[in-house]
């Protein structure tokens, strides 16, 4: 799946196989508080026991074709799996259930996109984006990537080559964003050693506040902060930002 934004509100479907691990339910559990954090409504979850994934569709044929009528009963064209699937698994749900398919990984990387603040952040966030659209590029997401970048017949390329075909041409338009964005990193990198620099010749103490999401870093900022009269919202990866110690 090339376009993974979703809007506010978006009904999605969550399926996850459970393959005897006690985490399971805990991690189901995560993926919904994931999706909520992303501002979108879980409707339905579908789980199966397998001992390993299909490796065409993820979960077994009778389960896909469920997850189709389940698709349709409840109007929710998305459908977001509890692991990262292979762009091959992507298309083949994809093209039997009519919906568009996000695996773990995208969705963690859409809210990262969502809170994302600083310039570093929001292109180191760009930059993972665009490293996992590349190879799950395929014909039916031309259109949307042509949306996302500019690259329809209205304007964009115009120099595609003779017999280049769409998918060939959002490849080419994905690797030339992606080199444009590593250079800016690395313009940013060397403003940022500069600012450092000044940071350690001042001699001011520096304080990282350390954990894993929803491990109570808002609930010690608040601490620290009260007194101040502000206050952090608990949801999952709240802000996203980067510095260079």
């Amino acid at each position: 799946m090339t376009d993974i934004n979703i809007n506010e509100q978006t009904p999605v479907i969550t399926i996850g196989l459970n393959r005897g691990s006690k985490n399971f339910s805990y991690s189901m559990e995560e993926l919904n508080n994931l999706v909520t954090a992303n501002n979108m409504v879980v409707t339905e979850t579908l789980i199966q026991k397998l001992d390993r994934p299909d490796a065409s569709t993820y979960f077994g044929k009778g389960k896909v074709e469920e997850l189709a009528v389940v698709v349709q009963d409840t109007g929710a064209d998305t459908v977001i799996a509890n692991d990262e699937l292979s762009p091959s698994q992507i298309r083949n749900i994809e093209k039997q259930t009519n919906a568009k398919i996000i695996d773990r990984t995208g969705l963690i990387l859409e809210i990262f996109a969502n809170r994302a603040q600083s310039r570093e952040a929001k292109l180191q966030v760009e930059l993972a984006k665009l490293q996992y659209q590349m190879p799950r590029l395929h014909t039916s997401a031309s259109q949307r990537l042509d949306q996302q970048t500019g690259t329809g017949g209205g304007g964009g390329f115009t120099n595609r080559g003779s017999g280049e075909s769409q998918l060939e041409l959002n490849r080419r338009t994905l690797q030339d964003r992606i080199t444009h964005v590593r250079h800016e990193l690395k313009e940013l990198a060397k403003a940022s050693d500069v600012k450092r620099k000044q940071r350690d010749r001042s001699e001011l103490p520096t304080v990282a506040l350390v954990g894993y999401t929803n491990a109570g870093k808002s609930t010690v900022m608040n601490g620290l902060i009260n007194l101040f009269g502000e206050v952090l919202i608990n949801k999952l990866w709240l802000k996203i930002c980067c510095s260079r110690p």
